[in-house]
């Protein structure tokens, strides 16, 4: 028999939690156990979980707060089963998405973690479009992070055998740093489907904290860098930060044209990624660079799309409002 858990972290998150609960105790797929672990929360959260009577739930209590990063590896280390299914307490899972990923994990026994696409919204209503096979998201591992975390299922087994959890030295991009390091040991992947709906909103943690993310992107990058045989210094890291989209200002076209080679040149010798998808995913990484590179001007407009090689019909309307909306003022 194949045994499912699902893991649901809960933290002061008394406004949504009922939904994601509901959520998953309504999935199609209806043997497992629900493990939720309140870290400690001040407000209703705690009289909220135990309103329910469903015996799959399994619910833990930090007698303080601890943290994320904690409470996740606290529930890593608890729960034995197949697969694990992680979840937030804002969130709300499709009914299939238990069937769906178990089903898919069934079917590609070399994955360790599998994600999934997103339908967010509350402040942001958009959906995403993450990749789904290992090299692409490997190679995008490289800039940025390319799984939703509240959407993966874990085999857990390899987790736990190769001793892998979250490490607190990456507060707030702690999923990211374990992708990059299970990307090196097994296989990963995305499947095409929405099967969460993942809410923004303002007290959302990735938008508070972005400061404190940068400073883990560096780490990363570093780890990164090191294997690419890419000198670690500073304006190195600034570079790959924009080129990741993760800044709010662009150097020079000029300049990042010339570090999106060496990227590739590195690579060439250190062979890590494939080159023909290192190429494709730096290429995606310039298209929404053109908004950042408008703000230097017409001149680096002009480079950008000399550089690119393509101009698009919504970078001009871009143009066009941006400059009519100056002159009306």
């Amino acid at each position: 028999m194949i045994t499912v858990a699902v893991l649901l972290p809960a933290y002061n998150c008394e406004k949504y939690l009922r939904e994601a609960i509901d959520s998953i105790l309504s999935q199609s797929f209806k043997d497992f156990h629900f493990y939720i672990l309140n870290d400690g929360s001040t407000d209703t959260t705690e009289e909220i979980i135990l309103s329910y009577s469903d015996k799959r739930i399994n619910y833990i209590k930090n007698e303080s707060n601890k943290g994320l990063i904690y409470t996740l590896n606290k529930g890593l280390e608890l729960i034995q089963a197949d697969y694990l299914l992680r979840m937030d307490a804002d969130d709300i899972a499709m009914p299939e998405r238990i069937t769906k990923q178990v089903a898919f994990m069934e079917q590609y026994k070399d994955i360790i973690v599998c994600g999934t696409q997103t339908r967010c919204f509350g402040d942001v209503n958009a959906e995403t479009s993450l990749p789904l096979c290992h090299d692409e998201i490997k190679t995008g591992l490289l800039f940025t992070n390319c799984i939703a975390h509240p959407t993966v299922i874990l085999r857990l087994n390899r987790i736990k055998q190769y001793q892998l959890k979250y490490d607190s030295d990456f507060i707030h991009i702690e999923d990211y740093e374990l992708w990059v390091r299970v990307a090196k040991l097994g296989k990963l992947a995305n499947m095409n489907e929405q099967l969460l709906n993942y809410r923004m909103e303002g007290q959302n943690i990735t938008i508070n904290n972005w400061s404190t993310r940068e400073l883990g992107w560096k780490k990363v990058y570093q780890k990164l860098f090191t294997e690419l045989a890419i000198s670690v210094n500073e304006e190195n890291l600034k570079l790959h930060i924009q080129l990741s989209g993760n800044s709010q200002s662009i150097s020079k076209v000029a300049v990042l044209k010339s570090y999106s080679k060496m990227l590739i040149d590195k690579n060439r010798i250190t062979n890590i990624y494939k080159t023909e998808q290192l190429n494709k995913t730096i290429r995606q990484l310039w298209k929404p660079l053109f908004f950042k590179v408008v703000e230097n001007g017409i001149i680096e407009t002009i480079n950008y799309w000399m550089y690119t090689k393509s101009i698009s019909a919504s970078q001009l309307r871009y143009i066009v409002g941006r400059y009519k909306s100056k002159f009306v003022k």
